[in-house]
């Protein structure tokens, strides 16, 4: 074991092995870690202390293993050790990454904590993790009771910009977008400067209620206190552009006489004109704003800049700009940009135990006719085996199907296989399973004959033109 392991000559003591339990907890090896206090250590003959348990505790809390730190706590009790306000705040962020967070329990321990002999007092951090756990639970109204309650206590607890901006976001994700406002004019008045998690909460909540001048008027209020808006604020600005570019409510100029999606582009020219990098996120935000004008030039431009300032462009990216490019019938550019999303190992739809099935899970109706010609194609040009293709659209789940009806992927991509092609393909359905369909390797191979004799009497195909422009 882990004790063996360790130099010649040195003999296990308190020390090594809370410095074990430690790593283990590091490592997300938390069953080792408790394993080790609990039975390595005793059988050493070394009795566990507070920092033991502690450490155990940590190994715990960063696995979100919630029952097993409480169950250390209760074990501590029970040798006579007396939990500090370490052991306590370690408690309660188990609380906070538990799945679901464990809010009763955080505040539980909280207030237990006055009680025990002797009492503990809670430090700024104990609150900031409790109010945490019941902001992620949706416990809006507990957070803030919490606040009120450290700043109640003798001495006064002065909540941190931690603490504002965990009530802050529980208060836009519950929809209190003029709650939200409201605290982060009181962090201004005490002085407790807001950090970027803030403002892109409230620019969030404030897009989430409508208010999208408001929510994108954020990033000049920023300005106007002499910070750079960080990454966040201006990803959730140009986020709240494309959540609402073809919202009814939205004129087709919106800010400043600039449509939502002439906005983003605004927003992300700004960014990156001061300095500030943007991320996946930003980009992709921008770029869906754009695909829901219909502006598929931009969307390109978008990808060169990612490129420029060194941010690889990840599956949702190029499938959003191929699902752009065939919304506006660039067929052909689209055939392109997904060769290389393909090429830089991004796409991969064939099932690597099944070589012949094609899995369109998760994929757009406009994507998935990129996929399968793609995949039919390459039996020509990548002289793929011959034998039949089957290709996986899935249930439909998400669609509240009825009995007898079919989701309008599997629907549109096998008229697409049986219309979209010359000579046309033949479909089979599999029998006991709607959600998928089969080419038939007959199908497919008169297929490639017809295709390979009109390219013997044309010759090779030149390289596409457009491959400049990626």
């Amino acid at each position: 074991g882990l004790v063996a392991a360790g130099p010649v000559g040195v003999e296990p003591n308190i020390f090594t092995m809370n410095a074990l339990i430690r790593a283990l907890g590091n490592g997300g090896e938390w069953v080792r870690a408790l394993e080790m206090l609990l039975k390595t250590m005793p059988d050493e003959g070394l009795t566990p202390n507070t920092h033991s348990f502690n450490t155990a505790l940590s190994a715990c809390a960063q696995a979100g293993q919630w029952e097993k730190a409480l169950m250390l706590m209760t074990e501590m009790r029970e040798r006579k050790l007396v939990p500090d306000v370490v052991s306590y705040n370690t408690c309660i962020s188990a609380m906070n990454k538990g799945d679901p967070p464990q809010w009763n329990y955080a505040v539980k321990l909280l207030h237990e904590m006055g009680t025990i002999e002797p009492p503990i007092t809670p430090n700024v951090v104990t609150y900031a993790s409790t109010m945490s756990a019941c902001a992620k639970a949706g416990k809006w109204e507990k957070a803030l009771e919490l606040m009120d309650e450290m700043q109640a206590a003798k001495p006064p607890i002065v909540p941190n910009t931690v603490c504002y901006s965990t009530i802050i976001s529980a208060f836009a994700t519950a929809g209190e977008w003029r709650r939200a406002i409201d605290l982060l004019d009181v962090m201004a008045e005490r002085g407790v400067p807001p950090n970027d998690y803030c403002y892109s909460a409230v620019i969030s909540a404030c897009a989430h209620a409508g208010k999208l001048d408001m929510a994108v008027g954020f990033i000049d209020k920023i300005k106007a206190t002499g910070v750079v808006p960080a990454v966040g604020s201006y990803t959730a600005a140009i986020s709240a552009c494309a959540n609402n570019a073809d919202s009814p409510t939205v004129g087709p100029t919106w800010f400043e006489d600039e449509r939502p999606w002439e906005r983003a582009l605004s927003l992300l020219a700004d960014m990156r004109r001061l300095g500030v990098t943007p991320n996946i996120k930003t980009y992709s935000s921008a770029m869906l704003a754009c695909r829901r004008a219909e502006r598929w030039a931009e969307t390109l431009d978008i990808l060169a800049d990612m490129k420029t300032d060194g941010v690889v462009p990840n599956a949702v990216v190029y499938s959003s700009i191929v699902e752009t490019l065939c919304i506006a019938n660039r067929t052909a550019e689209a055939a392109v940009l997904y060769q290389k999303g393909i090429e830089s190992g991004v796409f991969k739809f064939f099932k690597e135990d099944e070589p012949c099935t094609l899995d369109l899970h998760g994929c757009t109706v406009e994507f998935s006719e990129v996929v399968i010609r793609h995949a039919i194609d390459e039996f020509v040009s990548a002289g793929r085996e011959l034998m039949d293709l089957t290709i996986i659209t899935g249930w439909g789940k998400n669609s509240n199907l009825k009995v007898g009806e079919e989701s309008r992927l599997h629907g549109n991509s096998r008229r697409f296989v049986e219309r979209a092609f010359d000579p046309p393909l033949a479909v089979r359905e599999v029998p006991g399973n709607a959600g998928r369909f089969v080419i038939p390797v007959d199908s497919l191979s008169r297929w490639c004959a017809a295709h390979q004799r009109r390219r013997s009497g044309h010759g090779q195909a030149a390289e596409h033109d457009g491959d400049e422009w990626l």
